[in-house]
């Protein structure tokens, strides 16, 4: 995997795209993962939902299966998630789980791990798992995160883009040796981050990022790389593939070879 692969006027970062789990087949998802490494992305990530997003009770593929075929069908991309939430699994089945992955993909696998939120809450009503406070919940991400990190496995703890989210999960990697996942956040508040020295990852809506900078796509990969993060990685609720992407950013794709 080595060191970012992106140039942006000296800075460097690596981007990563979000798979669709709720739609499609494995054998689909398996396609958009290759065409990724082909397009020369650097990785590919899933998220650990009952559902999707405010469409309860609909289908949605269980994410280490999914990670399973995505190790096995590609041969140079990091894959990973974006978050497997502590409670959902006991530590142990969650810490193996990503063990397992490595075996198939070694050093290639990212583990972005969490505590949930209010969205996650509603799926585990629905489900009857078992709610623990915030508080256990973080430490539980900690416990977690200090074991992938002693059995050398890229460990990174999500956060949300409130200050509280950001105040925990930035407490939590600091202690486990891990990086902090951003997801949607204000680009002044990840340099901020950044600057304390904690190695930061970006992930969100590039559509999102771009209209509230009120700049193009390209230039908002730029600035993220320009913050420092180390990570860009992409969602798009199905949408956004990675052809689409190489077309928002391929000409700073041909630049960067």
């Amino acid at each position: 995997v080595g060191q970012p692969r992106w140039p942006w006027r000296g800075a460097v970062v690596k981007v990563g795209l979000i798979v669709d789990i709720f739609q499609g087949s494995f054998n689909d998802i398996c396609h958009k993962a290759q065409e990724a490494e082909q397009a020369g992305l650097d990785g590919v990530f899933c998220y650990d939902h009952l559902w999707p997003i405010g469409h309860p009770g609909m289908p949605a593929m269980s994410c280490f299966p999914v990670l399973g075929a995505l190790a096995a069908s590609t041969r140079r991309i990091s894959v990973g998630t974006l978050v497997a939430r502590v409670g959902l699994y006991g530590n142990n089945m969650l810490v193996h789980s990503f063990e397992a992955l490595n075996v198939i993909a070694p050093g290639r696998v990212i583990a972005g791990i969490g505590t949930g939120d209010s969205r996650s809450l509603q799926e585990d009503d629905a489900y009857g798992v078992g709610c623990l406070y915030a508080h256990e919940r973080r430490m539980l991400v900690a416990e977690c995160a200090r074991r992938l990190v002693n059995e050398n496995i890229e460990a990174w703890i999500g956060s949300g883009s409130s200050q509280r989210s950001m105040s925990s999960s930035i407490a939590v990697a600091r202690e486990a040796g891990a990086a902090v996942n951003l997801w949607q956040a204000d680009l002044a508040i990840t340099r901020e981050i950044v600057s304390s020295g904690l190695p930061v990852t970006w992930a969100g809506s590039l559509e999102r990022l771009s209209a509230d900078m009120q700049i193009s796509d390209a230039e908002a990969l730029s600035a993220l790389a320009g913050s420092g993060v180390r990570w860009a990685v992409f969602s798009g609720n199905g949408e956004l593939s990675a052809r689409s992407l190489y077309a928002k950013l391929g000409k700073c794709i041909q630049e960067r070879r």
